[in-house]
């Protein structure tokens, strides 16, 4: 990576590492030694904000502290990240501590881990239904009057402790292509807002930039004082309309500048928020029409 662009620590992370899951994954990566001669190829068996964990095809030559770097791809997208070993087990599983990320990816990079979490969740609601609808068969019991199962309970419970979010978000059944949910556009905005740290119970004034379907970017004031995957809910005015939506931060891009994931929307509320957009992209259009303001 070029010394020279804008560079994280992850800071802001290290203070919530432990409140970080670790997320299943299976795909190959590339492990290459600092000081080694060649990179070694290895499997990346979990990830997180933070790090990951690799199994090595042959037992790890280097001793803990080795610096590294990491070459990935997950959702489809390569990254390339420096890191430090901070553990091994049996020398062929090692843990990877990335010791910084660019500005310019840290932001993909939080993205992506999200949408592997929004993936295991999906698939451990699945896995928890099917038990469910076993444990229904063979119940001699009629369903309205069975006793609700640990299956069952683990459908309601799996994707809001995956997300680490308190009630499952009401629009998860509805699923898009990773590469479909990052390329939905962020449209230009410019009115008041205001985000609410829900731990804390304490608001900060900003300024929404833009909007997507999935999140917003927000200039707040005042120093943003708390890390990525903070609970928060925002509210802003647009068009008219009244928006109080939950989400989590995402990005902090420097002390002011926020990226906002949103979380728990209604049906109703997304409704909103797309058709919002539309009106934007529709207004915008007819604006750039060389036929605008001809009479």
């Amino acid at each position: 990576m070029d010394g020279k662009e804008d560079t994280t620590s992850l800071e802001l992370l290290t203070r919530e590492r432990r409140a970080h899951n670790r997320q299943a994954v299976d795909e190959e990566a590339t492990l290459l030694i600092v000081s080694g001669d060649s990179p070694i190829k290895c499997k990346i068996e979990d990830l997180s904000l933070e790090g990951c964990r690799l199994h090595m095809l042959r037992p790890f030559p280097a001793s803990l502290g080795a610096h590294v770097e990491v070459t990935l791809r997950i959702q489809q997208i390569t990254f390339r990240f420096h890191g430090v070993t901070t553990w091994t087990d049996d020398r062929q599983a090692i843990g990877i501590h990335f010791s910084k990320v660019p500005v310019r990816r840290l932001d993909e990079w939080s993205e992506v881990v999200g949408e592997v979490t929004a993936k295991n969740a999906a698939k451990a609601a699945r896995q928890a239904a099917a038990e469910h609808a076993a444990a229904l068969a063979q119940t001699v019991s009629p369903p309205e009057t069975a006793t609700k199962s640990p299956a069952q309970d683990r459908v309601a419970q799996a994707i809001p402790v995956a997300l680490g979010a308190s009630a499952a978000p009401a629009h998860v059944a509805k699923t898009y292509p990773a590469r479909e949910r990052r390329e939905q556009s962020r449209h230009s905005v410019n009115t008041d807002a205001a985000i609410f740290l829900v731990n804390v119970g304490s608001k900060l004034h900003g300024r929404i930039l833009d909007l997507s379907p999935n999140g917003c970017h927000i200039r707040t004031d005042s120093p943003f004082p708390v890390g990525i995957y903070t609970r928060v809910e925002t509210e802003f005015h647009l068009a008219g309309l009244p928006f109080r939506l939950g989400g989590v931060t995402q990005a902090i891009h420097d002390s002011h500048d926020v990226g906002i994931r949103f979380l728990d929307m209604s049906q109703r509320k997304r409704e909103q928020v797309e058709q919002l957009i539309g009106e934007i992209e529709e207004t915008r259009a007819a604006e750039s029409s060389p036929s605008h303001g001809l009479r």
